[in-house]
This record gives C-alpha cells, sequence and structure tokens, in this order.
C-alpha cells in the first residue's frame, strides 16, 4: 500500500513561485529578510514582480562593473570608447558608481525625496552596451 500526504492549495508551498510568495507576504508583515537566507526570485508573470527583476538586473549589472574595475586594480580605458588597454571608460564607472551610492544611502536621508527609479534610462542606455566578461569591450547591437 503506498502513503500519500495531501493538503488543499499545496502549490502554495510546493511550487517555486507558491514558495517566494509565501515567504515574501509572511516576511512583509514580520520584518524579515527573504533575501538574507532565499535565493532572490521573481514571478515573471506579476508586472510588479517582473519589474522589479528588470531592476535588479539592472542593480546587478552596475555592481558587476564595479567589481570588474577593482579586479582590473583600478584601470580606466585611455578613449572614450574603451578599446584600448582592456578596461571601462572613466565615464562608464562613474555612472555605475552613482546608481551604487544612491542604492546604498541612508533611509532617512532619502525619506524627504520623491520616488525615483534606481537607475535612470539615460544611465543605463550607457551600461547595457559594455561587456561583463570582457571589460573595454564594447557590445554590438543584435538587428
Amino acid at each position: 500500500s503506498q502513503v500519500v500526504n495531501y493538503f488543499a492549495r499545496n502549490a502554495e508551498l510546493t511550487s517555486k513561485v507558491g514558495l517566494c510568495n509565501s515567504l515574501y507576504n509572511c516576511c512583509t508583515l514580520d520584518r524579515v529578510d527573504v533575501d538574507s537566507f532565499y535565493p532572490r526570485s521573481f514571478d515573471l508573470t506579476s508586472p510588479p514582480q517582473a519589474a522589479h527583476f528588470v531592476e535588479d538586473f539592472k542593480l546587478t549589472t552596475c555592481r558587476c562593473l564595479l567589481r570588474r574595475f577593482t579586479e582590473l586594480e583600478g584601470r580606466v580605458a585611455r578613449d572614450l570608447e574603451g578599446l584600448t588597454g582592456k578596461a571601462y571608460p572613466r565615464h562608464v564607472l562613474q555612472i555605475a558608481l552613482d546608481v551604487c551610492r544612491r542604492q546604498a544611502r541612508d533611509v532617512d536621508d532619502a525619506l524627504d525625496e520623491a520616488p525615483m527609479a534606481a537607475i535612470s534610462e539615460e544611465e543605463w542606455m550607457v551600461l547595457k552596451d559594455w561587456s561583463l566578461k570582457t571589460p573595454g569591450k564594447k557590445l554590438e547591437a543584435k538587428t
């Protein structure tokens, strides 16, 4: 004979989306940081979570650019296009640093300001063109 455990609405715990939503909903009430013990997850069928995923992707790109800069021992490209020296241009690094600084600000400093996107479209248009794998390489636009 076979024993099966079953309870109604088990998708709340047995699917990744269900578990993710349950954790975020429960931990929001108790002010627990879910990301400290559970990998970042997003339900891309939910418009707010899809937008959060895109913002997280852009912020991660900024952090990765700065990490690669430190791995290169602080080298900066000599020309604006970044083609010499296998390093990123200074203006690209400055944008990534500005975005990360805004994210690291104290909450009390930002309370009186109007909410704004973590990274502006203008900033993203500059950063999205640079390879994280090969510093100094500008990515080709696919048509």
